[in-house]
């Protein structure tokens, strides 16, 4: 399967996402990924460290 199928594949999934927490949990991963930023440790509390 090519990166276009399975791009068109993760959109209609993506599409059926009811819960809000989820969407949000994908647009902060997307954000880290297409950032320059990288997760090298966590705090305590549990936010990231970069």
């Amino acid at each position: 399967m090519d990166l276009a199928a399975r791009k068109n594949i993760f959109k209609e999934r993506f599409d059926q996402i009811k819960d809000i927490d989820l969407i949000q949990r994908f647009e902060e991963f997307l954000e880290l990924q297409l950032s320059n930023k990288k997760i090298v440790a966590y705090t305590v509390q549990g936010e990231e460290l970069t």
